[in-house]
């Protein structure tokens, strides 16, 4: 595991600005009872408990040395000491290490209990110091390994046995792997060099020939299957549903709702694209690996320094760029669906997202919100909290980084939906309106024409982002596909009257304007179009609306 993450050195400084070490960091108590007082109703069964984490948070507080909110107390304050002297050993005896007498031992002298906790600084030797002094049972259990070579004989196995458990919940070696490294103790020896790996994938990986075939079975073999296969697919479906509960990232409605879908048409379309969108994964690094092949066959007289730079140039070049050869394969994919299909409007979103690395991976589950939005919800955020995982937080897997994920694709998606059908049922009363698009296209036309004197690109977009915003604000009772294809006409619209505009004012051939004014047109509809986007996903609650 990992000893640092991205999320401790974000919540550290976040601790420093509050002058608090995040070790430390404290809730506060007294704005919690501020919201107790106010919320009676919903504390009535818990008040006494207040009282009761205001003296366990006294006493865990003043356990530990706690600089950054002890201050001066820590050389002033008696009881403070005798507080965290009294802790520490009691910390020890839950430990175990030290039993009874010798919890008795140090809890009687505050001598003894600084000797102690000295002697537990020392690397490896000193935990075994500390319970031969203050353990009986550890004791006569180093004694034994010294004086008996059949205890030891025996005190060692248990110790392999231990340890081939660990690694079995780690995930280094399979049971099977455990079970025949406990009757051969002597291979063990081999698996030792692989413990330096952080990640247990890997030594498993390294070491398990069988775990290499089952996951070339579970990548290459498996999507083939599921791509010929309908009840296999139905299958994986439902294993999803039930990982999806078992980590309750999906509600009991909406896991019905899913199973009452399963055998429609287009959820076995959908699921047969995803499935080879999954089949794609390695074609970018298989390219990869091919094209720097190539180059280092067909560039055997350059130097072996410059050929480390071309083939991380090479690497580089696939992991920046976004559109890599797996993706370009997912979109003539998609695209060679809609045509065959001659259906457009089931592959709209899918169309666009799959030529994108990395988010071409959600193209379809994003792709079934329009139909099946459940269903869309819930592959979205299993995909994407399994994907975190590679993301050390905090040493571990998942944990708050996981969450923010399962929000973003999970929670987020269902309070956008709850605020659109709050706004679609304000704009009840209203009439569609459509007129509008002209005047705010030669608004921002004219004002990157003649009142624009800065970097062009940069007012280009905000005018053409800004241009879709108030499109579709003003639109009226317009559904909202329509709202978006209008802001994206504004955004033609813009583009137009400013190349006309351009004719006129420059001394440029009439050709190069043209030619650079479809490049604006392009440009700019889909500009306004994402503007339109972002404003419908980022309008306030109707609740918060002034009245």
């Amino acid at each position: 595991l990992l000893p640092m993450s991205p999320g401790d050195f974000k919540l550290i400084g976040q601790g420093i600005k509050r002058g608090s070490l995040v070790q430390f960091d404290r809730g506060d108590l007294t704005q919690l009872k501020k919201f107790i007082d106010s919320h009676k109703e919903n504390f009535r069964d818990m008040l006494g408990m207040y009282d009761q984490l205001v003296d366990a948070e006294d006493v865990y507080r003043n356990s530990v040395p706690d600089v950054s909110h002890n201050h001066i107390r820590l050389f002033t304050s008696g009881k403070l000491w005798s507080t965290i002297f009294n802790s520490a050993v009691t910390g020890w005896k839950v430990q175990n290490i030290i039993d009874e007498k010798g919890f008795q031992k140090l809890h009687n002298s505050k001598f003894k209990t600084f000797i102690f906790f000295l002697i537990g600084l020392i690397p490896i030797l000193g935990r075994v110091l500390r319970k031969f002094w203050c353990h009986a049972d550890w004791r006569k259990h180093y004694i034994s390994l010294l004086t008996s070579f059949a205890y030891f004989k025996k005190a060692m196995q248990g110790k392999v046995l231990e340890m081939l458990a660990g690694w079995h919940r780690s995930g280094r070696i399979s049971r099977e792997k455990g079970e025949m490294l406990a009757n051969h103790k002597w291979r063990i020896l081999l698996h030792l060099p692989f413990l330096i790996l952080i990640f247990p994938f890997l030594h498993r990986f390294l070491t398990d020939w069988q775990f290499v075939k089952d996951k070339f079975h579970d990548l290459i073999i498996t999507p083939i299957k599921l791509y010929f296969n309908k009840d296999q697919r139905k299958q994986w479906l439902l294993d999803m549903l039930r990982q999806g509960k078992d980590k309750h990232i999906l509600t009991d409605e909406d896991a019905r709702t899913i199973e009452a879908q399963l055998d429609e048409p287009y959820i076995q379309k959908y699921l047969v694209s995803l499935v080879v969108h999954l089949m794609t994964i390695f074609v970018s690094e298989i390219t990869w690996l091919f094209v720097t092949g190539i180059y280092l066959m067909t560039h055997p007289e350059v130097s072996a320094a410059e050929r480390a730079k071309m083939v991380g140039a090479i690497l580089l070049a696939f992991h920046v760029l976004p559109i890599s050869p797996g993706s370009l394969v997912r979109g003539f994919y998609t695209v060679s669906l809609a045509i065959r299909q001659r259906n457009f409007k089931d592959y709209n979103i899918a169309l666009f997202l799959s030529f994108f690395k990395i988010v071409g991976y959600l193209a379809f589950p994003i792709q079934m919100t329009y139909r099946y939005p459940a269903l869309a919800r819930f592959m979205a955020a299993h995909w994407a909290t399994d994907a975190v995982h590679i993301v050390p937080v905090f040493g571990e897997r998942g944990a708050l980084f996981e969450h923010a994920i399962f929000c973003i694709f999970y929670n987020w998606p269902l309070t956008i939906r709850r605020r659109m059908r709050a706004r679609a049922a304000m704009r009840g009363n209203l009439s569609p309106r459509y007129w509008h698009i002209m005047p705010i296209a030669v608004a921002a036309s004219a004002i990157l024409g003649f009142v624009v004197k800065w970097n062009f690109h940069v007012a280009a977009a905000m005018l053409c982002l800004g241009a879709g915003a108030f499109t579709t604000i003003f639109c009226g009772k317009a559904a909202l596909l329509k709202r978006i294809s209008l802001s994206a006409f504004s955004g033609l619209l813009t583009a137009a009257i400013y190349t006309v505009l351009s004719i006129f004012m420059n001394a440029k051939p009439a050709n190069d304007v043209i030619i650079a004014g479809l490049w604006h047109c392009f440009g700019f509809s889909v500009l306004a179009a994402i503007g339109a986007i972002l404003t419908e996903l980022f309008l306030p609650d109707v609740e918060n609306l002034p009245k």
